[in-house]
C-alpha cells in the first residue's frame, strides 16, 4: 500500500477553505492535528473512510467550521514567511553555536547577507503575508 509521505494537497485544499478525511497515518495525522481542518479516520477501512465522508456530507456546519479552521490555520502555520522564518533560525543557532570551521562553512551555503535580503523580501512581498479577504464559501 502506498502511503503518502507529505500531503501537500491537504494543504492545498485547506487553504482554499475545503475539508479534508485522510487515513490516521504518516504526515496526516500531524497535519489535521494542528489545522483541524478536516477528519482522520482508520487507514485501510474503507467503511471508516465511508463514515468520514458521510459526516462531511451529513453535518453541514460542521464542514463550514471544519472548512475555515483549515483556511486560517494553513495561513498560520505553513505560510512562506513562517517557513522563512523558520529557516533562518536554524541558520542562526547553526552559526552561532558550532565551531569555526563550521560556521565558515554554513556561511558559504547562505551568507548572512543573504538573511537580509531574504528578510527586506519577505516584507515587500504579498506572498509571505497573505491578508486575504477570501474566505471558503459555505457548501
Amino acid at each position: 500500500i502506498y502511503v503518502e509521505p507529505k500531503g501537500l494537497y491537504l494543504l492545498e485544499a485547506m487553504a482554499c477553505g475545503v475539508p479534508v478525511v485522510q487515513p490516521r497515518h504518516g504526515a496526516f495525522i500531524e497535519m489535521l492535528e494542528k489545522t483541524s481542518g478536516g477528519l482522520l479516520v482508520e487507514p485501510d477501512n474503507p467503511g471508516s473512510l465511508a463514515d468520514g465522508l458521510y459526516k462531511m456530507w451529513k453535518y453541514p456546519a460542521m464542514r463550514v467550521e471544519l472548512g475555515e479552521k483549515g483556511f486560517e490555520a494553513v495561513r498560520q502555520h505553513y505560510s512562506i514567511g513562517h517557513s522563512a522564518d523558520r529557516m533562518l533560525e536554524v541558520y542562526r543557532k547553526a552559526t552561532s553555536s558550532c565551531c569555526p570551521t563550521c560556521r565558515s562553512r554554513l556561511r558559504l551555503a547562505m551568507p548572512p547577507r543573504s538573511w537580509g535580503r531574504l528578510a527586506a523580501a519577505r516584507a515587500r512581498c504579498s506572498i509571505f503575508s497573505v491578508r486575504s479577504s477570501h474566505r471558503p464559501r459555505e457548501q
